[in-house]
Protein backbone atom coordinates (compact mmCIF):
# COMPACT_ATOMS: atom_id res chain seq x y z
CA UNK A 1 0.00 0.00 0.00
CA UNK A 2 1.38 3.59 -0.97
CA UNK A 3 -0.81 5.48 1.53
CA UNK A 4 -4.40 4.42 0.62
CA UNK A 5 -3.78 3.58 -2.94
CA UNK A 6 -2.82 -0.17 -3.73
CA UNK A 7 1.00 -0.27 -5.11
CA UNK A 8 0.19 -1.73 -8.14
CA UNK A 9 -1.89 1.28 -9.48
CA UNK A 10 1.07 3.22 -9.12
CA UNK A 11 3.25 1.21 -11.53
CA UNK A 12 5.47 3.14 -13.49
CA UNK A 13 5.26 6.29 -11.58
CA UNK A 14 7.75 7.89 -9.51
CA UNK A 15 8.06 7.15 -5.56
CA UNK A 16 9.54 8.80 -3.00
CA UNK A 17 10.26 6.31 -0.19
CA UNK A 18 11.68 7.70 2.85
CA UNK A 19 14.53 5.60 5.34
CA UNK A 20 12.10 5.31 7.80
CA UNK A 21 9.92 3.50 5.78
CA UNK A 22 12.50 1.19 3.91
CA UNK A 23 13.58 0.15 7.83
CA UNK A 24 10.19 -0.12 8.82
CA UNK A 25 9.54 -3.12 5.63
CA UNK A 26 12.38 -4.68 6.01
CA UNK A 27 12.56 -8.18 6.28
CA UNK A 28 14.97 -9.81 9.30
CA UNK A 29 15.88 -12.89 8.90
CA UNK A 30 16.97 -15.03 12.40
CA UNK A 31 20.84 -14.03 13.22
CA UNK A 32 23.04 -16.95 12.64
CA UNK A 33 26.50 -16.96 13.62
CA UNK A 34 28.85 -17.17 10.73
CA UNK A 35 30.99 -19.60 12.58
CA UNK A 36 28.15 -21.76 13.29
CA UNK A 37 29.86 -25.61 12.57
CA UNK A 38 28.49 -27.28 9.76
CA UNK A 39 26.59 -26.42 6.54
CA UNK A 40 23.38 -24.59 7.40
CA UNK A 41 20.09 -25.82 5.69
CA UNK A 42 20.24 -22.17 3.43
CA UNK A 43 24.08 -22.94 2.93
CA UNK A 44 22.59 -26.39 1.15
CA UNK A 45 19.78 -24.48 -0.48
CA UNK A 46 22.45 -22.45 -2.39
CA UNK A 47 24.49 -25.42 -2.91
CA UNK A 48 22.08 -26.84 -5.06
CA UNK A 49 22.05 -24.25 -7.67
CA UNK A 50 24.92 -25.11 -8.73
CA UNK A 51 25.03 -29.05 -7.61
CA UNK A 52 22.13 -30.04 -7.98
CA UNK A 53 22.69 -33.41 -6.97
CA UNK A 54 23.52 -32.19 -3.43
CA UNK A 55 22.43 -34.11 -0.40
CA UNK A 56 22.70 -34.39 3.28
CA UNK A 57 24.22 -37.31 5.41
CA UNK A 58 21.10 -37.64 7.53
CA UNK A 59 22.95 -39.74 10.27
CA UNK A 60 25.97 -37.19 10.33
CA UNK A 61 23.75 -33.62 11.36
CA UNK A 62 25.72 -31.94 14.09
CA UNK A 63 24.13 -31.09 17.19
CA UNK A 64 23.07 -27.35 16.38
CA UNK A 65 21.15 -29.20 13.27
CA UNK A 66 23.38 -28.41 10.30
CA UNK A 67 24.92 -30.54 8.15
CA UNK A 68 28.07 -32.04 8.72
CA UNK A 69 28.58 -34.35 5.53
CA UNK A 70 27.07 -34.27 1.59
CA UNK A 71 27.61 -35.94 -0.71
CA UNK A 72 27.32 -34.39 -4.54
CA UNK A 73 28.50 -35.10 -8.39
CA UNK A 74 31.37 -33.36 -9.62
CA UNK A 75 32.54 -33.96 -12.82
CA UNK A 76 36.20 -33.44 -13.52
CA UNK A 77 39.08 -34.77 -15.40
CA UNK A 78 40.09 -38.62 -16.00
CA UNK A 79 43.92 -38.29 -15.51
CA UNK A 80 46.70 -35.75 -16.50
CA UNK A 81 46.90 -38.66 -19.46
CA UNK A 82 43.32 -38.51 -20.67
CA UNK A 83 41.43 -35.32 -20.95
CA UNK A 84 37.65 -37.35 -21.50
CA UNK A 85 35.60 -36.52 -18.08
CA UNK A 86 34.38 -38.45 -15.37
CA UNK A 87 31.91 -38.23 -13.03
CA UNK A 88 32.67 -38.20 -8.99
CA UNK A 89 30.28 -38.65 -6.30
CA UNK A 90 31.86 -36.94 -3.99
CA UNK A 91 31.39 -36.96 -0.03
CA UNK A 92 32.56 -33.08 1.51
CA UNK A 93 32.89 -33.21 5.49
CA UNK A 94 31.60 -30.43 6.35
CA UNK A 95 31.76 -30.46 10.56
CA UNK A 96 34.42 -28.01 10.79
CA UNK A 97 33.01 -25.68 8.20
CA UNK A 98 33.29 -22.84 8.03
CA UNK A 99 36.03 -21.86 10.72
CA UNK A 100 37.95 -24.94 8.90
CA UNK A 101 38.73 -26.24 5.24
CA UNK A 102 36.58 -29.01 4.57
CA UNK A 103 37.53 -32.09 3.10
CA UNK A 104 36.83 -33.81 -0.23
CA UNK A 105 36.35 -37.64 -0.44
CA UNK A 106 35.84 -39.45 -3.53
CA UNK A 107 33.14 -42.23 -3.29
CA UNK A 108 32.54 -43.16 -6.40
CA UNK A 109 34.62 -44.44 -8.91
CA UNK A 110 36.45 -47.22 -7.16
CA UNK A 111 40.19 -46.85 -5.87
CA UNK A 112 41.01 -49.25 -8.64
CA UNK A 113 39.68 -47.12 -11.88
CA UNK A 114 40.56 -43.68 -10.82
CA UNK A 115 43.16 -42.57 -12.56
CA UNK A 116 43.49 -38.51 -11.27
CA UNK A 117 47.36 -37.79 -9.79
CA UNK A 118 45.30 -35.48 -6.84
CA UNK A 119 43.13 -38.43 -5.63
CA UNK A 120 44.74 -40.61 -2.79
CA UNK A 121 44.36 -44.23 -2.58
CA UNK A 122 41.35 -45.46 -0.67
CA UNK A 123 41.24 -45.80 2.73
CA UNK A 124 38.88 -45.32 5.85
CA UNK A 125 37.81 -42.50 7.86
CA UNK A 126 36.18 -42.21 11.00
CA UNK A 127 32.79 -40.32 9.64
CA UNK A 128 32.21 -43.64 7.58
CA UNK A 129 34.23 -46.87 8.63
CA UNK A 130 32.49 -48.92 6.71
CA UNK A 131 33.07 -47.68 3.20
CA UNK A 132 36.49 -47.05 0.97
CA UNK A 133 36.79 -43.41 0.41
CA UNK A 134 39.42 -41.72 -1.91
CA UNK A 135 40.97 -38.06 -0.46
CA UNK A 136 40.98 -35.27 -2.98
CA UNK A 137 44.19 -33.26 -3.01
CA UNK A 138 43.33 -29.64 -3.38
CA UNK A 139 46.84 -28.60 -3.03
CA UNK A 140 47.77 -25.64 -0.96
CA UNK A 141 44.77 -24.09 -0.23
CA UNK A 142 44.48 -23.88 3.98
CA UNK A 143 45.88 -20.11 3.63
CA UNK A 144 44.27 -19.08 0.83
CA UNK A 145 41.01 -20.42 2.59
CA UNK A 146 41.67 -19.17 6.18
CA UNK A 147 42.47 -15.65 4.84
CA UNK A 148 38.99 -15.50 3.08
CA UNK A 149 36.45 -12.73 4.65
CA UNK A 150 34.21 -14.34 7.71
CA UNK A 151 31.12 -14.92 5.37
CA UNK A 152 29.87 -18.57 5.08
CA UNK A 153 28.62 -18.26 1.36
CA UNK A 154 31.94 -17.25 0.11
CA UNK A 155 34.06 -19.44 1.86
CA UNK A 156 31.39 -22.11 0.71
CA UNK A 157 32.06 -21.55 -2.83
CA UNK A 158 35.56 -20.46 -2.50
CA UNK A 159 35.73 -24.54 -2.04
CA UNK A 160 34.06 -25.64 -3.99
CA UNK A 161 35.26 -23.73 -6.88
CA UNK A 162 38.71 -24.85 -5.77
CA UNK A 163 37.56 -28.56 -5.29
CA UNK A 164 36.25 -28.57 -8.99
CA UNK A 165 39.73 -26.88 -10.06
CA UNK A 166 41.58 -29.70 -8.57
CA UNK A 167 38.78 -32.21 -10.43
CA UNK A 168 39.39 -30.50 -13.78
CA UNK A 169 42.90 -29.54 -13.52
CA UNK A 170 44.91 -32.59 -12.26
CA UNK A 171 48.49 -31.24 -10.74
CA UNK A 172 51.02 -33.46 -11.70
CA UNK A 173 53.54 -30.99 -9.19
CA UNK A 174 51.72 -32.29 -6.36
CA UNK A 175 50.37 -35.60 -6.79
CA UNK A 176 48.76 -38.13 -4.32
CA UNK A 177 49.43 -40.82 -6.46
CA UNK A 178 51.58 -42.46 -9.40
CA UNK A 179 50.07 -43.13 -12.19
Amino acid sequence: MVGDRVATELTGEKLYVSQRAIEAGSVLSPCRLWSSPGLAADDLSHMKIDYPSVASIRNLRLPNGNFGVVQLTMIGRQSHKNSQTISYQILIDFRGFPAELPHAYVRSPDDSQIMHCNIYHSDRYPFAPRISLCNVCIGDYSAAFSGLPKDRLQRLFCYLNQLQYALSNPNTGDTARSV
